[in-house]
C-alpha cells in the first residue's frame, strides 16, 4: 500500500511539472522539434 500512495504522488508530481513545462511553453518547443528531427 505504502509503495502505491508513493507512486500516486510521484505521477501527481509529474503532472504538475509537466502542467508546469506546458504554461511556460515547452510543449510547443519540444513538439516541434519532433517533427523536425
Amino acid at each position: 500500500m505504502e509503495s502505491c500512495k508513493l507512486f500516486t504522488e510521484s505521477f501527481i508530481d509529474a503532472c504538475i511539472d509537466y502542467k508546469y513545462l506546458l504554461d511556460r511553453g515547452y510543449y510547443w518547443e519540444s513538439a516541434l522539434n519532433f517533427v523536425v528531427t
